[in-house]
Order: C-alpha cells, then sequence, then structure tokens
C-alpha cells in the first residue's frame, strides 16, 4: 500500500486528529525502532517520537551503495508528534508529503 493511500485510510479512521505523512530518505540520521509485544518505540536523532500511527521501513541490502539504503515513511499525528521533540517541526517540514 502506498504511503498515501494509508494516509487517507488514517484520516477517515481518525477524522479528529491532524496526520500528515513523512518518508524520510536520509542515510545520515540515526534511527532505531524497537518493538516489544505490541508496543513499539521510534527514535530519530536519539529522540523518541510518539503520535505514529503508521510506520513502514525499508532497507536495500542488495547494492551497498545504493542511495538511500534507508526508506522510512510515517503517518504522524502532527499536534503528539510536534509535543515529542523540538526537532519534530524540522522533520515535518522537511519530510513531509
Amino acid at each position: 500500500m502506498k504511503i498515501k493511500d494509508k494516509l487517507q485510510e488514517l484520516k477517515n479512521e481518525y477524522p479528529e486528529l491532524n496526520l500528515k505523512a513523512l518518508v524520510i530518505k536520509n542515510n545520515d540520521l540515526n534511527f532505531a525502532f524497537t518493538l516489544r509485544n505490541y508496543f513499539g518505540v521510534s527514535t530519530i536523532e536519539s529522540n523518541d517520537y510518539q503520535g505514529i500511527l503508521y510506520q513502514r521501513i525499508t532497507q536495500e541490502r542488495t547494492a551497498q551503495n545504493k542511495y538511500p539504503a534507508l526508506v522510512i515513511e510515517m503517518v504522524v499525528d502532527i499536534e503528539e508528534f510536534e509535543s515529542s521533540s523540538n526537532r519534530s517541526f524540522y522533520l515535518i517540514k522537511e519530510y513531509g508529503i
């Protein structure tokens, strides 16, 4: 499913939320994702971000020099995501679609 389709699906499901899709294609960002049972934590540049409703991580491992090697697609609740970190505003501005 394409990220724009997933965004529309979630907007229909949660009309009260202000949702935005992000597509991060930057090999220089430090990204980590941890999952335990149903609880997932995403960190970007060591900051924990809340308000992520959907996330897809794609890593290209067949060609070492292929750019971008890592693509992170997210649908976020803007209000909750922006309250997570001072840097979240930059992420939305830089990678929002």
